[in-house]
């Protein structure tokens, strides 16, 4: 996570996330929009819809289970504030989805119904993946309503 403050990166390693509690966890998203200066409010939106259109779309294929796959959740950061200093985060264009990815990512224990001879009988969408999806759609609309 770059901070325009003092212009470095916060980095964690894989296993960081694996020590979280519920707060602590909130507390890793807040921090990952945060740029320094501000918490990129104009943001939450684009995420919170890209996260429900995942949902949506997760919901629509039986069979599937993305058992330890990943969420990638990106942003550009310097969309945020050109060169010249122009605040640029109330402009539609740039606060909309075009600033905001969502990706599914690391499918190496995923599966469905009849994939390589696998026997197990998986009925309905992934009720645990979607389950997490909820969650977090959950923890950023909250955050766009307690954070000041």
């Amino acid at each position: 996570m770059f901070q325009e403050d003092s212009e470095k990166y916060v980095c964690v390693n894989k296993y960081y996330g694996r020590s979280l509690g519920v707060d602590g966890f909130k507390q890793t998203l807040h921090q990952f929009l945060h740029n320094g200066f501000e918490l990129r409010k104009d943001l939450l939106d684009p995420i919170i819809e890209k996260l429900k259109d995942l949902h949506r779309h997760v919901q629509s294929h039986d069979t599937y289970r993305f058992y330890s796959s990943s969420l990638l959740i990106m942003y550009d950061a310097s969309s945020h504030t050109d060169h010249m200093g122009k605040d640029l985060g109330n402009d539609k264009a740039c606060a909309g989805g075009n600033l905001v990815d969502v990706r599914m990512i690391d499918f190496a224990h995923s599966t469905h119904s009849g994939f390589q001879n696998d026997t197990t009988v998986h009925i309905g969408p992934d009720q645990g993946y979607l389950f997490g999806l909820k969650n977090l759609i959950d923890v950023f609309t909250d955050m766009r309503w307690f954070v000041k």
